[in-house]
């Protein structure tokens, strides 16, 4: 059963100029929702689209369609919602399980990307964005089944970036890594850190600026204190910069990351709360030398449930969108817009009428127009959605089992916790892993019910 009677979306469709004098033509906005079937469970995973319009959602699959433990799975809707097509891969011979956990696009619609971890290593895959096939799949390292690549940056070539972690050399080391269209590595570049393994945290997608430098964030626990870093590598993969940031406790984390057109970068943390487990969320800002500029903490009005930050981009007009997890009943993505010196444009939150959402299922970006492409999973019966919303934060109201309303129990407050460090545990380290054909895996349309409600 799909959700019925979402209507009054309508006339908040937008468009904006692009480089050259051109325009993108107005988005329709919509929500699709996918329906399990009588397999295990499918979560959501990473969202993208292109220049074209399309928009692609990953997941993991649990029995793969009756193919082993975990599978991977990718979908694409054109401009419109509409179903293109829908793919499951497993490992063959079946019983081991593949988990993707990112995607990436080529931005002129010809072809995606998918990587993730499984029982044989890390993997990526091509696909031919037209129909879905199987271009190739590689393998790159060994066949421990801790490494993993964990996303993409969002590139406009066909030579996609990602991170992942790498834990063959004994402590786990952070890696960035550039892939050519036929798979190949461009370069590697590791980062280690003073003490234990360094982390990146499983929501941050690193963002290219316009000199194609990379920015990222990462952790690690150094003598019973937790440090975050914020690392700049050249699209040559050098390390340029690595700056580090405390708060004071063994639980405060960066998670995601976003760079505007002038180098300033924005980071989503969170913190412990108080004595008890539980964690808040907020908003950091930098500027292109990393000196803090102004914090922000989001908070839900209950101090026995959590605000979990996911992920943020900047708009073409240098403002951010932040994606947080409110774990209040009724458990609500929420949307906030900042301008540039931190004063908030809106706060939305999604969610359901009826039932909830789940809290680390999906991600966000803005789409070429600045709307807001992201995908979720329902509790219970666990089904996948994906939606394509207003980045103006208009067109709010209750439509069906959805809700698109302001997010009146979030509040945003002034916050001044983290310090710059003078100095960073932070460095770069050679990191190698070779590149080989996996042709053990094998994929097939992956058939579910899907219902779209167009809503414009």
């Amino acid at each position: 059963m799909g959700f019925q009677g979402l209507t009054g979306f309508g006339g908040g469709a937008t468009s904006l100029s692009v480089a050259g004098g051109a325009a993108y033509p107005p988005d329709s906005f919509w929500v699709r929702l996918f329906e399990k079937g009588d397999w295990q469970t499918e979560y959501t995973e990473q969202i993208a689209g292109d220049l074209e319009g399309n928009v692609y959602m990953s997941g993991i699959r649990y029995s793969a369609g009756g193919h082993g433990y975990k599978g991977v799975s990718i979908i694409k809707v054109d401009v419109e919602g509409a179903l293109s097509w829908q793919k499951v891969q497993y490992s063959n011979p079946t019983g081991t399980s593949m988990e993707n956990l990112t995607l990436c696009p080529i931005q002129d619609g010809t072809a995606v990307y998918t990587a993730g971890q499984s029982d044989f290593g890390l993997n990526i895959t091509k696909w031919d964005s037209s129909d879905g096939s199987e271009l190739w799949t590689k393998l790159m390292g060994n066949s421990s089944a801790n490494n993993k690549i964990m996303f993409f940056a969002k590139v406009s070539d066909g030579s996609p970036i990602s991170w992942g972690t790498n834990y063959s050399p004994g402590s786990g080391i952070m890696f960035l890594t550039k892939f050519d269209s036929s798979g190949s590595q461009t370069w590697m570049s590791g980062i280690t850190g003073s003490d234990t393994s360094v982390n990146p945290d499983s929501n941050m997608q690193p963002k290219i600026d316009s000199s194609g430098n990379i920015h990222t964030t990462a952790y690690q626990q150094y003598s019973g204190t937790k440090y975050c870093g914020v690392l700049k590598h050249n699209s040559s993969g050098t390390l340029q910069s690595a700056t580090d940031y405390l708060l004071g406790t063994d639980e405060d984390m960066f998670r995601d990351i976003a760079v505007d057109s002038a180098g300033n970068k924005y980071i989503l943390f969170s913190f412990k709360a108080g004595s008890a487990p539980l964690y808040r969320g907020g908003i950091m800002k930098v500027n292109s030398s990393d000196v803090i500029q102004w914090q922000k903490e989001v908070y839900n009005g209950v101090d026995s449930t959590t605000i979990t930050p996911m992920q943020v981009d900047v708009t073409s007009t240098g403002e951010m969108i932040a994606r947080f997890f409110d774990w209040k009943t009724n458990m609500a993505i929420i949307f906030i817009r900042f301008q540039a010196d931190g004063t908030i444009v809106y706060k939305r939150e999604f969610k359901l009428a009826s039932g909830g959402l789940g809290a680390y299922n999906g991600t966000m970006q803005l789409n070429r127009n600045d709307n807001i492409i992201f995908n979720t999973s329902t509790t219970g019966t666990v089904n996948m959605i994906m939606g394509q919303l207003p980045g103006d934060g208009s067109l709010t109201g209750t439509h069906g089992n959805y809700e698109w309303n302001d997010a009146t129990s979030i509040t945003v407050g002034t916050y001044s916790g983290w310090t710059k460090q003078a100095s960073s545990i932070f460095s770069s380290t050679s990191s190698a892993m070779a590149m080989s054909a996996l042709t053990t895996v094998q994929e097939e349309n992956n058939v579910t019910t899907s219902t779209l409600e167009v809503v414009d």
